[in-house]
């Protein structure tokens, strides 16, 4: 019996396959909903639109591949050397969320002039921003880092430079191993806001 759950990501994986060929601005729901093998009716039930459904591919990797290692953080212990015993499983993670860079860079610019699609973005930037922010503060509370380091402009510092890898490995890509990229530019961050 296929659950819902199920259903969710046989139309993600048709959203992706077609997305990858067609690219965001061509790919069409009924392009997706013929590539899921549903009917319309079995795809709009789970999403409204070809946005929401790139948003939720989006959200879905962070969640896997990042939310997921902040999330497992014991705030009994101090934060500082979990992120660090962490580095790795984030760096292969974001490596691994290079394959679909190219669709959520095409639906960022997309994004820019969608209304919808900004107020989506939004929504997972600040959840992403977040979950970050609040172990940081967590430890600034705690002494582990300077007191004088404003969290939320590091947090918002780190996400660009996390986009910034992103955006330059599409057009570079022999030039950067993002994983490893990642895991240095991390590891100088935590290094240099550590009381």
């Amino acid at each position: 019996m296929t659950t819902s759950e199920d259903k969710k990501q046989i139309i993600l994986e048709a959203a992706i396959s077609v997305i990858t060929e067609k690219g965001v601005l061509e790919a069409s729901m009924n392009d997706i909903i013929k590539a899921s093998g549903f009917s319309k009716g079995g795809v709009y039930h789970y999403f409204s639109s070809k946005e929401e459904i790139i948003l939720s591919i989006l959200n879905s990797q962070l969640s896997e591949h990042h939310l997921n290692v902040l999330s497992a953080l014991n705030y009994e212990h101090p934060i500082i050397p979990q992120l660090e015993m962490k580095v790795d499983a984030m760096a292969e993670g974001f490596q691994h969320l290079y394959q679909y860079m190219a669709i959520f860079a095409e639906f960022f610019v997309h994004s820019a002039r969608n209304e919808k699609s900004q107020a989506m973005l939004l929504d997972s930037y600040i959840n992403s921003k977040e979950a970050l922010v609040k172990p940081l503060k967590l430890a600034q509370k705690n002494g582990e880092i300077k007191p004088e380091v404003n969290v939320d402009r590091l947090v918002t510092g780190m996400m660009a430079m996390v986009d910034g890898l992103a955006i330059t490995k599409l057009f570079a890509q022999d030039q950067i191993h993002i994983g490893n990229e990642f895991k240095e530019a991390i590891t100088a961050i935590l290094n240099g806001i550590r009381s």
